[in-house]
C-alpha cells in the first residue's frame, strides 16, 4: 500500500497559487510515476473502418461516433462496432431550421451523454448564441432528426458551453480585452461564478499580443460524474474540479508547472504542444500528453505521445507510451481494445489492452482501500 502513496506529491508552501501567470487551483499534485507503464507496438491493428476525413471519434457501447471534415450533410456519422457498417448520419450546414452554420467537431461545442438509456447530444451554435439538444438514439431509430432548441441567451463571445445538472450551462467566454477567458454558470439567463471558477479566471495573457496567444489559456473541457476536467493546449497540467469546490486540484506530470509568461516569450512554433486528446470513462479518465513543439512535429522529429490514465480523484493509474501523435482515443470495453487516431498520419488503429484493464481494476480497488 505504501508504494501507492509515493506515486504523487502535494504542493509545498512555495508552489504557485491561482494568479494571472498560473491557471491552477489551490491543491497541486505532481505525479512522480504511474503504477503501470506499458509501451505499445509501433504498428497497431487496422480497425477495419474505411472512413475518410475523421476529425474526432468516440465509442458509445456498440456505436462508433465520428465527426468528419469536408461533409456538408451528415458530418456526424455512426457505425456499428460489430459489423463496421454505417448506422446513420446527421447534421448539415445551412441556414434552415436545425441546420448549423459550420461543422461541429470541437468538443467545446458539444457533449454526448447517455440520458435515461438514450444517447443525447447538446450542441452550441456560437454564431447565434443558441444551445440545442439532439436525441441521437431517436434520430438513428426513426431516420428523422430529433433536435430542439434549449437555450438562446448565450453570449456569442462564448468559446465553450457545457450543459450541467440542474438546467445550467458552464460557459467560458473571451474577455473584451482579449486577455482572459472567463468561466461562469448560466442559470435561467443569470450568470454566477463559483469560487473554483474565479480562481481559473485569474489567468491572462499580455494585452495586444497575437490572437494565437489566447490558446495558452484555452482548454478542452469534459464533464462526468459532476466533475469537470480541463485539459490545456500548452500548459503542462490539468485541472479537475466540481462546481461546489469539494474537488479542486491541479495535476502535473512533470516536476515543475509551466507558467503563462514563459510560454509567451516563445514564438508559437517553439511552444510545447502539451495535451492533444482527452477521454472519459466510468471509473477513470485519460489524457494524451505529447509535450513537443510544432516545429518538432512539422519536421517529423518527434511523434511520441503518452496516454495518461487517472481515477476520478486524480490519482495516477497507468501510462501508455505510443509511437505516434494521438489526437483522439477511446476504449472499446466489450473487447478490451484501445482505439487511437492520429490526424497527422491519418491512422486509425487499435490495440488489445485487456490485461491492462484488469490491472486498472485492481489498482482502483487498492486506492479505494487507502
Amino acid at each position: 500500500m505504501a508504494s501507492f502513496v509515493l506515486l504523487f506529491a502535494s504542493c509545498g508552501k512555495d508552489s504557485p497559487k491561482p494568479s494571472h501567470d498560473y491557471m491552477v487551483l489551490d491543491q497541486i499534485e505532481y505525479v512522480k510515476e504511474f503504477p503501470v507503464s506499458i509501451d505499445l507496438p509501433d504498428k497497431g491493428q487496422d480497425t477495419g473502418f474505411d472512413i475518410i476525413g475523421i476529425t474526432h471519434f468516440q465509442i458509445f457501447d456498440s456505436l462508433l461516433f465520428v465527426s468528419l471534415k469536408g461533409e456538408r450533410n451528415g458530418f456526424w456519422q455512426f457505425y456499428s462496432m460489430e459489423n463496421r457498417q454505417l448506422v446513420g448520419k446527421m447534421l448539415g450546414i445551412g441556414q434552415g431550421p436545425n441546420e448549423l452554420p459550420f461543422q461541429i467537431y470541437s468538443e467545446n461545442d458539444y457533449s454526448i451523454k447517455k440520458k435515461n438509456g438514450e444517447l443525447v447530444a447538446t450542441i452550441f451554435n456560437s454564431r447565434r448564441g443558441e444551445e440545442y439538444q439532439l436525441n441521437i438514439s431517436n434520430t438513428l431509430e426513426n431516420d428523422l432528426l430529433d433536435m430542439k432548441l434549449i437555450g438562446s441567451d448565450i453570449s456569442r463571445r462564448a468559446v465553450t458551453v457545457k450543459e450541467t445538472d440542474g438546467n445550467a450551462f458552464l460557459c467560458r467566454e473571451v474577455s473584451n480585452t482579449m486577455t482572459q477567458q472567463n468561466r461562469y454558470l448560466l442559470i435561467d439567463g443569470e450568470k454566477k461564478v463559483p469560487d473554483v471558477l474565479q480562481k481559473l479566471n485569474l489567468a491572462e495573457v499580455v494585452e495586444g499580443e497575437q490572437i494565437e496567444d489566447m490558446n495558452i489559456i484555452s482548454t478542452s473541457i469534459r464533464e462526468s460524474h459532476g466533475i469537470f476536467l480541463e485539459v490545456p493546449i500548452y500548459l503542462n497540467y490539468i485541472n479537475l474540479y466540481s462546481l461546489d469546490g469539494k474537488l479542486s486540484k491541479t495535476i502535473c506530470p512533470e516536476k515543475e508547472l509551466s507558467n503563462i509568461s514563459s510560454i509567451l516569450r516563445n514564438s508559437d512554433s517553439l511552444r510545447k504542444h502539451t495535451y492533444t486528446a482527452v477521454a472519459t470513462f466510468d471509473a477513470f479518465f485519460g489524457v494524451s500528453f505529447y509535450n513537443h513543439t510544432w516545429t518538432e512535429q512539422g519536421m517529423g522529429l518527434e511523434k511520441s505521445s503518452q496516454i495518461q490514465l487517472f481515477d476520478w480523484s486524480g490519482k495516477p493509474l497507468a501510462a501508455i507510451n505510443v509511437n505516434r501523435i494521438v489526437t483522439s482515443f477511446d476504449i472499446y470495453f466489450a473487447r478490451g481494445e484501445l482505439y487511437l487516431f492520429s490526424s497527422s498520419d491519418d491512422e486509425f488503429v487499435k490495440y488489445d489492452i485487456s490485461d491492462l484493464l484488469s490491472q486498472l481494476n485492481d489498482i482502483i480497488s487498492q486506492y479505494n482501500k487507502l
